[in-house]
């Protein structure tokens, strides 16, 4: 009789002990905070047995020592883990970044239709909220974000300010290329004088560079004009028409 009640509980232990080896259990937290995560997709890549973590975290799935489990989630960065033994398992997965997060929002107001109400902060912490409507401009529930990037503003009068800078130097260096004042260190007149500033006005960049002399600058140019050809120095057409050379090289 005791026989018959044995094998019947060796049966069983063999069952569970079998049940148990071919199972891992463990728990899923987010990285850092070591908050449980629930709802959390786990698998198994080789048989593609699925299951989730429950609201504490915790997850059981069928696999074996080999296998890889892929756990992945909304909002959460999928990881893999190789199964190494069946041993209880800590899982914890990044966060995703948002990239609404880099934005700072602003111009803060609420509309509801033709109603104004009170500034409130909006989902993923927008400073605009403005209720959704259809053609009629009845609510249909939901909202829209308005995203304001601040810097846009300083980037513009950044690009601005540079642009009139630029401006004002170009202004500066068609100041000091006209006739005359050239006259005053170049023998040139007429077609000549303007065909040597046609070819010899210099750039924004070479001219406030803090090694350029104009003096200096002058005289090698003139030596490399004089090398040009009479008929073609004082011609109306030869050089506007032309690219500029760059007489500050030899």
């Amino acid at each position: 009789m005791r026989l018959f009640l044995i094998i019947p509980i060796f049966l069983l232990i063999s069952t569970l002990s079998g049940y148990s080896q071919d199972r891992l259990s463990g728990r899923v937290y987010e990285n850092k905070t070591k908050v449980l995560l629930g709802n959390i997709k786990v698998v198994d890549l080789k048989t593609h047995i699925t299951t989730e973590t429950d609201s504490n975290g915790k997850f059981t799935i069928k696999t074996s020592i080999g296998n890889f489990i892929a756990f992945s989630g909304f909002a959460y960065v999928s990881d893999t883990i190789y199964v190494a033994n069946l041993k209880y398992l800590e899982v914890y997965l990044m966060p995703k970044q948002n990239m609404l997060d880099e934005v700072k929002i602003q111009n803060v107001q609420t509309r509801t239709g033709k109603l104004s109400a009170a500034p409130i902060t909006g989902a993923l912490g927008s400073r605009e909220v403005l209720y959704q409507t259809d053609k009629e401009n009845n609510l249909k529930g939901g909202v829209k974000l308005m995203v304001f990037d601040s810097n846009s503003d300083a980037k513009k009068k950044k690009r601005d300010g540079n642009i009139a800078e630029n401006e004002e130097k170009q202004q500066v260096v068609y100041n000091t290329f006209l006739p005359k004042n050239l006259q005053n260190y170049l023998p040139l007149k007429g077609v000549e004088m303007d065909n040597f500033i046609i070819l010899y006005t210099p750039d924004v960049a070479t001219y406030f560079n803090p090694g350029f002399n104009l003096t200096s600058y002058l005289n090698i140019c003139y030596k490399k004009f004089m090398q040009i050809p009479v008929d073609q120095r004082t011609s109306q057409t030869a050089f506007k028409l032309g690219t500029k050379t760059d007489s500050t090289k030899n």
